[in-house]
């Protein structure tokens, strides 16, 4: 089933593209999607900055190589690690954010500070050490708080969304862990190639799309008892309800029967 379709407007005509693999129309190392996400860092979440790429950790007594693909930090003083999978293997997707996210989690301001003199050294800008830690605590709006750089946020990219791994991330986001799935996908049209980014998880809220409801309208006779002019006056607005336990109030005229077997009630009289 084609879940959304992408149109490239010419005028009037509207032509339908093609959905293609990211390996058939993107570039041709991975690294060229990091790339992507440093020119627009937005795509982290807002008032994100770019820390460092295509950082890498070798333990001496392990073979395994860590990578961190992008490094970011929030106005709010916490990190972001942006995980970019482009396989055919969604399971390896969790197990690579999980174990970046750790990694970052361990950083403390000093080397965060020494990465960005780097990663600004290899932009072009020259800045020292000191020089780089005034950027992101200017950023953040305050000093880098070991508690919070501790508790890295997550965004995952990838181009394929298995059932499984959506669960999963639901079930990290439920357990406290803060997560977003990002989906790539790759359309071509004349020769041209396409990049469409789709956040999966978490849904935009609710409340965003809530319809207020007005209070019910009442018709209310003139004061002269004339049938001839009804005016609509709106009804006070309804007390909200006791908590739950609490005794009713009865001073209120209601014909309200609270009796479920749990919380106090009464007749109407």
């Amino acid at each position: 089933m084609v879940h959304h379709l992408v149109f490239a407007i010419d005028g009037i005509d509207a032509r339908l593209s093609e959905p293609v693999s990211l390996r058939d129309t993107g570039p041709p190392t991975a690294d060229s999607y990091t790339d992507w996400i440093t020119q627009h860092p937005q795509l982290l979440g807002a008032k994100t900055r770019i820390v460092a790429t295509d950082l890498r950790w070798q333990s001496d007594t392990s073979a395994d190589e860590v990578i961190i693909d992008v490094l970011g930090i929030g106005a709010d003083g916490r990190l972001v690690v942006g995980v970019v999978l482009i396989d055919d293997d969604p399971q390896a997707v969790l197990l690579r954010a999980l174990t970046q996210a750790a990694y970052a989690s361990r950083l403390e301001p000093g080397t965060l500070a020494d990465m960005h003199a780097r990663y600004l050294r290899a932009q072009g800008q020259h800045r020292a050490d000191e020089t780089a830690l005034q950027r992101l605590m200017s950023h953040t709006g305050a000093a880098l708080r070991p508690a919070l750089l501790a508790r890295p946020r997550m965004v995952v990219f990838c181009e394929h969304v298995s059932p499984a791994l959506g669960t999963i991330v639901v079930w990290l986001d439920e357990m406290g862990l803060d997560i977003a799935l990002q989906r790539l996908r790759a359309h071509e049209i004349d020769g041209r190639g396409l990049l469409i980014v789709s956040r999966i998880f978490p849904a935009e809220p609710a409340a965003e799309f809530e319809v207020v409801r007005p209070r019910r309208l009442q018709a209310v006779a003139r004061p002269d008892d004339s049938d001839a002019d009804i005016v609509i006056d709106r009804e006070p607005a309804q007390a909200p309800p006791p908590p739950y336990g609490a005794a009713p109030d009865r001073s209120a005229d209601s014909d309200v029967v609270f009796t479920n077997g749990f919380g106090h009630g009464h007749q109407p009289e």
